[in-house]
């Protein structure tokens, strides 16, 4: 397996989207003040490649249609992976690899589901990156994140 694989395969974003605050209390950095407006997003888990991405996403309540994410100037449709409505994902190829993307997710009517973020994709297979970083973490008993320096 080689590192792009590895990366491709691994959930360090959804690892890290998912800490709680309190995990930092013992690095004594608190975390960034909750700014992001959720919406009616419950879940977002991204997936990227260095010309792919894939975005699951769930929502608090059901959508009537299709929503559609947006990633710079391109327009994704979702695809409902249950059957009430309330998770979708969003598969898009042909982005440029190492490139800063702008997402927005939108429901069938127009309205924005929650507020943009940015994602980027990996560098280009070819690519010698100057650095490289890794998040490692386990779970303890009572289901709460571990980290040490």
């Amino acid at each position: 397996m080689d590192r792009r694989d590895f990366l491709t395969g691994s959930m360090g974003a959804a690892v890290l989207a998912s800490l709680p605050a309190d995990t930092f209390a013992q690095s004594g950095n608190p975390p960034a003040p909750q700014t992001w407006d959720a919406g009616n997003v419950r879940h977002i888990l991204p997936t990227v490649s260095d010309t792919r991405m894939l975005i699951k996403a769930s929502f608090a309540q059901p959508l009537a249609g299709p929503p559609t994410l947006r990633i710079g100037t391109t327009a994704v449709r979702g695809r409902m992976n249950d059957t009430d409505g309330a998770y979708w994902q969003f598969y898009a190829s042909g982005l440029q690899p190492g490139q800063r993307y702008s997402l927005s997710l939108v429901a069938a009517d127009g309205k924005a589901l929650c507020q943009p973020w940015d994602l980027s994709t990996f560098p280009a297979a070819d690519s010698r990156p100057d650095r490289f970083r890794v998040l490692f973490g386990r779970r303890n008993k009572d289901e709460s994140w571990l980290s040490r320096n």
